[in-house]
């Protein structure tokens, strides 16, 4: 898993990539209180 800290001005961001059993890895783009905002697959 691998972790990345997104800062604007007025807007912070996480974006994680994780990988399943399967070792298919998707991206995850969450906001500050964790809400998920987009997900694909890497």
């Amino acid at each position: 898993m691998n972790a990345i800290k997104i800062n604007y001005s007025d807007l912070q961001n996480f974006e994680i990539i994780v990988r399943d059993q399967n070792l298919i890895r998707y991206s995850l783009l969450l906001d500050a209180q964790g809400k998920i905002m987009d997900k694909k697959i890497v």
